[in-house]
């Protein structure tokens, strides 16, 4: 995903600099050396507006249509801040489902899934949204795109006028003002929206000789605009010659919306027919040159000022100069606006509007303008660039954010480590964990459980596996499970979810030492594991689960003698007919059904307690039977497994170790699954239920 998101980056800065650069080559090609060069980044600040981002640069400025930088940088780092969230809270959701996930799902899609997770392929949930929204962006541009393209074809070929229209005000407001109208089809409707944007930029002397009557209404408009601190007038032209008026104030729309300003007094658009189509139409009036008029724009300023009184736009009378080139005269004949044909840097406009300057002609005013104009597709360029770049930088403080308020909900500093009883963190080919004793506030102990994901890591990492999911299913079965004689989970969660740092942390009862840290001293000790252990399978029996990895590093008992079964990470829920997935297994204690990776009874369980009892149970401070000694008689552990064990361990039977060992420990051990006897009848065996008097032993609780 980094790469995916840094590719990202690099093309849309690329396609971003490369258009800003020719415009600024185009800007620094002036036609006036003579000129002083004036820093107008110094007169005025970058501007956006909801019709687009003008950036100064020297004598020159650069129009970025659509483009909003402070909605769309506000946008980008909100979508930047859900997406980095929400992918953290997929990853948790993920794999605490998958925890469960066995519950659920039959035997083959389990299969399935875990093998989609230790080959990523579950990880593309975390990245759907980011690569939802990198396709949006790339649809984004291709459709600016072809819409540019397919306008521009249109506009040469003298098909239809469509896009945007530059109006340039001449020498004097060349950096005062920004004026584009805008053709653009609505397909719905199946009509043409004209839009005129004005923009001000700077203030102007209206009592400048060189300004033209038109320009100095113009240059009283800007004025007005900027002391009333107004960004963007907005002029729409709708069916019938009505005018709309609204204006951006701070980022907030005004106007009047529902009461047009004023009705052109002409209903036939002709003017914008042949702006739409080739110039063969004949001329009229229209609308478009009425709402740049000196009257419309006077009663435009007043507007803004807030008086109330009715507009009286004048008539305009539109003349051919040649078939490039109309005129429209207005001001009783004391101002003139031409329409140029593709007089423009940027050929295929639907045309050019220049006001009449007395500074020179209109290809010459549009030749020695610093006004330039960017293509409308940098707009999704530009929001895909903001998104990358806001991911970048707000995915570390996200990160950081929910780290904080992870560990500080769960507590995780308050636990000072008293002993590590297993860490493999730095041995090379093996699973990332570490299993601690910790001690909280209240001076109470823990044992810490930390798996890392190791599909995450490095090209030293392990292959992967599936002990981060073991992990999440021990926290799964320990929720559902509450007994005495089953560890309990205190609580859990997950470091640097959606990382490849990512970490699960369990933090479980301090149940004490296990059978491979501590010797069975007794008989009798040895009965109180044995029934504390086939108690918690019980347990987990009554609720569907079975265990699957019964040894003597998973049973624990605490200084009280307590005994508690834990490490449930291979622990599966058993279908119908009783039977769970097997993972894993050990394979002293592993029954002859077991077969990793396939469907095996939960009778298995039982098997691997009694192997427990008979290769680590106490004959006065030593194993009942030396598990050489078994293998000694058998050629393969297979011939062990198919051993009548009863008839073995009776021919070794003790009557110090109490009546019915053997008995018990071969109805364990029964070869065939299906004849082992259930937990109840091995609670109820007669080993298990026998004390010891100076006279010998008795039965009874």
């Amino acid at each position: 995903m980094a790469f995916l998101r840094l590719s990202a980056l690099r093309y849309s800065l690329l396609v971003l600099v490369l258009c800003v650069v020719s415009g600024v080559l185009l800007a620094a090609d002036t036609d006036d050396p003579g000129e002083p060069e004036v820093d107008l980044l110094a007169d005025f600040p970058v501007l956006s507006t909801s019709a687009g981002t003008v950036i100064p640069f020297g004598q020159a400025r650069i129009f970025l249509p659509d483009v909003n930088l402070p909605r769309q940088m506000t946008g980008a780092l909100s979508k930047a801040a859900v997406a980095i969230a929400a992918r953290k809270i997929m990853y948790h959701w993920l794999i605490w489902s998958l925890g469960s996930a066995d519950r659920f799902l039959s035997v083959d899609h389990y299969k399935k899934v875990l093998g989609w997770y230790k080959e990523g392929r579950l990880d593309s949930m975390l990245s759907f949204g980011y690569v939802l929204l990198q396709f949006k962006n790339f649809f984004d541009i291709s459709l600016e795109v072809g819409h540019e393209v397919s306008n521009r074809i249109s506009n040469a070929a003298g098909w239809e006028r469509v896009g945007s229209l530059p109006v340039y005000p001449g020498k004097v407001l060349d950096k005062a003002v920004f004026i584009d109208v805008m053709l653009r089809p609505n397909l719905l409707e199946g009509k043409m929206e004209r839009t005129l944007d004005i923009i001000p930029l700077k203030s102007v002397d209206v009592s400048d000789d060189a300004l033209t009557s038109w320009q100095r209404e113009l240059a009283s408009l800007v004025n007005t605009a900027l002391q009333n601190d107004i960004q963007l007038i907005r002029l729409s032209m709708r069916d019938k010659g009505a005018v709309e008026l609204e204006w951006q104030s701070r980022h907030a729309w005004y106007g009047f919306n529902y009461a047009p300003l004023y009705s052109a007094p002409f209903t036939t658009p002709e003017l914008m027919n042949w702006l739409r189509f080739s110039y063969g139409h004949q001329e009229q009036n229209s609308s478009i040159s009425t709402v740049l008029s000196p009257n419309a724009l006077r009663c435009i300023g007043r507007k803004l000022q807030g008086e109330v009184f009715e507009c009286q736009p004048e008539p305009a009378s539109v003349s051919r100069i040649d078939s490039e080139h109309l005129e429209v005269s207005l001001d009783q004949g004391q101002g003139r606006l031409h329409i140029l044909d593709n007089q423009s840097p940027w050929p295929g406009l639907p045309g050019t509007m220049v006001f009449d300057d007395k500074a020179g002609s209109p290809r010459s005013i549009i030749n020695h303008s610093n006004q330039y104009r960017m293509p409308r597709w940098l707009a999704p360029v530009a929001d895909a660039l903001l998104y990358e770049a806001a991911v970048s930088a707000v995915e570390p403080i996200v990160d950081s954010a929910f780290e904080y308020s992870n560990r500080w909900w769960h507590g995780a500093d308050q636990y000072k480590v008293l002993e590590v009883l297993k860490d493999t963190t730095a041995d090379i080919g093996k699973v990332q964990s570490r299993v601690e004793r910790v001690q909280d506030a209240q001076g109470k102990t823990w044992i810490r459980k930390t798996v890392w994901d190791t599909r995450n890591r490095g090209f030293d990492a392990v292959q992967p596996s599936n002990s981060f999911l073991d992990l999440a299913r021990e926290r799964s079965m320990l929720n559902r499970l509450q007994h005495d004689n089953i560890v309990k989970l205190h609580d859990s969660w997950i470091e640097n979810s959606g990382t490849r740092n990512a970490a699960m942390v369990l933090i479980e009862e301090d149940a004490g030492d296990s059978l491979m840290q501590t010797e069975i001293s007794s008989v009798q000790q040895f009965k109180h594991v044995m029934r504390g252990s086939l108690s918690a399978l019980q347990a987990m029996h009554k609720k569907g689960i079975a265990h699957f990895d019964i040894k003597p590093g998973n049973i624990m008992v605490d200084k009280n003698d307590n005994v508690r079964v834990g490490d449930l990470g291979l622990a599966m829920h058993l279908d119908k007919e009783g039977r769970g997935l097997v993972l894993g297994a050990t394979p002293d204690y592993m029954a002859k059904e077991v077969r990793i990776n396939g469907q095996v009874p939960w009778q298995a369980d039982i098997w691997s307690l009694g192997v427990l009892g008979l290769l680590d149970g106490p004959v006065e401070d030593a194993p009942l039977y030396d598990r050489h000694t078994i293998y000694d008689k058998t050629e393969s552990l297979n011939d062990l497994m198919n051993l009548r064990l009863r008839d073995y361990v009776s021919s070794k039977d003790d009557p110090k170790n109490g009546p019915g060992l053997s008995d018990f420990l071969g109805r364990m051990m029964e070869p065939d699954y299906l004849k082992r006897e259930s937990y109840d009848q091995l609670l109820g065996h007669p080993f298990l239920n026998s004390y010891q008097t100076g006279r010998g032993y008795y039965y009874g609780q």
